[in-house]
This record gives structure tokens, sequence and C-alpha cells, in this order.
């Protein structure tokens, strides 16, 4: 007989063939609909019931990039070269695999998840725009009410003499040339500068 767990035996494991493989299922159904992707155009338009390959030529994506860019590995060069192909070939390309990809029965009207795929390529084109835009812009610094004050008073009194700034007895917080002198660039980027200059020509 074996001995038991007070006497020092081993507690064995029972394995419930039912319980177990439901278990399982019901993981791995919650990691298949959970899109691992921070691209929101991406995890909107997604269909859980086809497979990534399916889904990606269904947004007219590629999802072998050497079919649409293969890469030409020559003798004397150790890098692989890449052609550029048109907009145009890519649509083809993606045309033939969703051919490959469609069933034969009747004709069904688009789901919306067929139509928001569709709509997946131009959506990431004005992210890709609108990120742009955004970098070009630069960041945007935003001031204080207490900080526009010091500033103003700073540069109408010293201009840009900053080792002057850091002895007045306004500089409270005892701030070095160096801090001032971003402090100030700051508020001259900020469009109250400008509204304050304007104020002062008229």
């Amino acid at each position: 007989m074996p001995r038991s767990v007070k006497h020092g035996g081993k507690k064995r494991t029972q394995f419930r063939a039912l319980k177990n493989v439901a278990k399982k299922r019901n993981i791995a159904k919650k990691k298949k609909e959970k899109v691992q992707t921070e691209c929101e155009q991406l995890a909107g338009a997604w269909n859980h019931k086809k497979t990534v390959k399916e889904n990606m030529i269904a947004m007219g994506l590629a999802y072998d990039p050497n079919t649409v860019a293969p890469m030409v590995a020559t003798k004397t060069k150790k890098v692989a070269e890449v052609e550029m192909m048109d907009v145009s070939e890519i649509s083809k390309i993606n045309a033939e695999q969703k051919k490959k990809f469609k069933k034969k029965g009747k004709k069904s009207e688009p789901s919306e998840l067929d139509v928001k795929a569709s709509n997946v390529v131009s959506e990431l084109e004005k992210a890709a725009e609108q990120e742009a835009k955004d970098q070009k812009v630069g960041r945007e610094f935003r001031l204080q009410e207490r900080d526009i004050e010091f500033c103003v008073y700073m540069h109408g009194k010293y201009n840009d003499d900053y080792k002057a700034m850091s002895r007045d007895p306004r500089n409270l917080w005892q701030e070095t040339p160096k801090q001032l002198e971003k402090k100030i660039r700051i508020y001259k980027n900020s469009p109250y500068y400008k509204v304050i200059e304007t104020m002062e020509m008229a």
C-alpha cells in the first residue's frame, strides 16, 4: 500500500480529462480573442474567426513582406538589396492572395468587420500623416501664470543678461543662469510672448 501524506508519502495529483481539457480550451479561446497589438486600427478590424494571414489579406496588408519586396542577395555584396515596388503592384498581389482565400458559395453582404478591414490602410496612412505633422510642430511647453509673470519681468528688465537675472531678489528659487535661459527660451516660443510683444509695440 502507498504511504499516506501524514507519514511522508507523496501526494498524487489527479488528472480529470474532461475538466482539464475544457480548462485548456477556455484559456486558448481567451488568448485568441485578445489581439496582442497596440495599433487601434488593426485591433478594431480584427476578425477572430479568421487566421492571422486571412485577416492581414482582408485589410490589404502584406502577411509576408518577402512576397511584396523580395530580398535579392548578390554574391559580391553581403547586404541584401530591396527593389522598390509601386502601390499598384502591391494591390495586385493582395488581390491575387484574396482570390485564394475566397470560399465558394452564395454572395453575402459584407459585415461590419469586413468594412472596417477595407478601411484599415487609409486609416493607417492618415495616422502616419498626423504623426509626421505632430513631429514637425515639435513639443509644446506650457508655463504657469507665475512663471509667465516672472519671465515678463526678467526679460523686460535684463533682456538676455541671465547672470544678472540669477542675482535678482525676485529669483526666490535661486535658479542658475542656465535654468533661467531655458525658462526664457520656453517663454519666447510660447504664444504669450507674441501677444505681449504686440501690446508693447502698440
